[in-house]
């Protein structure tokens, strides 16, 4: 079976300034879906690939969150003037993982389209060769950004991706669970959260809920894992998995500290299943109401308001707990980038800009509820307004943000996410113990990095 691309491609037209900034410089089904899209996104982009004279009215292909599409059709349609070009717009696949592999084949065929697209904030290193350098574009406007984002985005001195928004791990609670058992606000630390979470779920099984846990997150072996365990070692002083020099940071006490604490939750305060869960595990029990606090990443905030469930109206959201050495948050979060087997790279580097923008960063965030990558928007109550930021964590959108190792891994990231969520799992499951499991993981992350 062949997915044609004309079935999910939508076009946009805009017109383009008179000057351009800086411009003269998971399942079987999943990966049959994937396979299906991949075959149709091919065969369309191969038609491109012989050469053909620019034209006066250049066609820009963008790869982009299909919540996404909308919005950038109104921003461009509104925002640009001049010379007419036209955008047709792509959405994202489901699966990260599936989307980067398309990207991998695509770059790999130096397909020129598409001309942008959507990255991952942990896919720079591994596609930094095919992606063009956006400073020269972007120049002095870059310090608008959080410069942790930017040093993301920068690989072997190149930005090679410009933010969108940022996402990060949260702590979602039952405001109204709190107040019934005599708390007065979110955890502070992780003993607080076990303290909590052990009463509200004694006192809500009382009541018959069989099936209410104290607290939901995600232990299923792959990436998500990675981020719940390098939150917990980062917030105990573990290290980050590697160093800057690529040098295992993971068989150290606090980090043996910090998987055995979450060991002791599996099967008391979380499910069994716990370790098969992901993100949408979690927000299905936590949208029934049968959690008391779930870890989770932005895009629930507004998933919960807009449900039908009983928790839709009785929820807050904290950052997560700290530990001995404070708080962590994995950094999440999409950034535009420009293939440099593009025939438009200045085009396509003025898009990626202008939507990167301030005022389009503001918008977006009004719009679809996202975090912008612009510290100056954080100052906006309205900005915010949508999002778990608003009111009292508006100060605290970056405070604790901890990044994975993609840039210290490089293309071997993967390998190396892998494998750390895998000896994890294997602690968290009694495979084995979490002693033995850690000192296999750096045998493993040595053999991986060649050091």
């Amino acid at each position: 079976m062949r997915l044609a691309i004309a079935d999910f491609k939508r076009e946009t037209r805009f017109n383009l300034p008179t000057q351009l900034p800086h411009l003269s410089r998971q399942t079987d089904r999943r990966r049959f879906v994937f396979e299906s899209i991949l075959s149709g996104c091919t065969s369309w982009m191969s038609a491109c690939q012989r050469p053909a004279p620019r034209r006066d009215r250049p066609v820009l292909t963008m790869i982009c969150g299909e919540e996404f599409m909308d919005f950038t059709q109104r921003a461009l349609d509104a925002s640009w003037r001049g010379h007419a070009i036209r955008v047709q717009t792509m959405p994202t696949l489901n699966s990260m993982t599936s989307q980067l592999s398309l990207y991998e084949d695509i770059f790999k065929r130096r397909l020129p389209r598409p001309d942008i697209c959507e990255i991952d904030v942990i896919w720079p290193a591994m596609l930094a060769g095919h992606l063009v350098d956006l400073g020269p574009y972007v120049g002095d406007g870059v310090k608008q950004f959080d410069p942790t984002l930017i040093e993301n985005y920068t690989i072997d001195g190149r930005l090679v991706a410009l933010p969108l928004y940022i996402d990060s791990g949260l702590l979602y609670y039952r405001e109204d669970l709190l107040r019934e058992y005599g708390f007065t606000a979110a955890p502070e630390t992780w003993t607080e959260l076990e303290q909590m979470a052990r009463r509200i779920q004694a006192g809500e099984r009382r009541k018959g809920k069989n099936n209410f846990w104290g607290y939901i997150w995600q232990g299923s072996c792959g990436e998500c894992l990675t981020c719940n365990g390098l939150e917990w070692q980062a917030s105990e002083g573990g290290g980050s998995i590697l160093d800057a020099n690529r040098r295992p940071q993971v068989r150290n006490e606090r980090l043996q500290y910090a998987i055995e604490r979450a060991r002791g939750w599996v099967g008391t305060l979380s499910p069994p299943g716990i370790v098969e869960y992901d993100e949408d595990d979690c927000q299905s029990l936590w949208l029934a109401g049968n959690a008391a606090f779930m870890r989770n990443w932005v895009y629930c905030y507004g998933l919960t308001r807009s449900a039908a469930s009983p928790v839709r109206d009785r929820f807050g959201v904290a950052l997560l707990p700290a530990g001995s050495a404070g708080r962590a948050r994995t950094l999440g979060g999409v950034a535009m980038a420009v293939s440099k087997y593009s025939r438009y790279p200045e085009e396509a580097a003025a898009v990626a800009c202008y939507l990167t923008s301030e005022s389009a960063e503001r918008e977006r965030a009004l719009a679809t509820r996202v975090v912008p990558a612009r510290p100056a928007l954080y100052r906006d109550p309205a900005v915010l307004s949508q999002t778990p930021f608003s009111g009292a964590l508006s100060s605290h959108v970056t405070e604790g943000l901890v990044a994975r190792p993609s840039r210290a891994a490089g293309v071997n990231y993967d390998a190396v996410s892998r494998a750390y969520a895998g000896s994890i799992h294997s602690a968290l499951t009694r495979e084995c113990s979490v002693e033995a499991a850690l000192a296999q993981l750096e045998g493993e992350l040595i053999r991986i990095t060649r050091h």
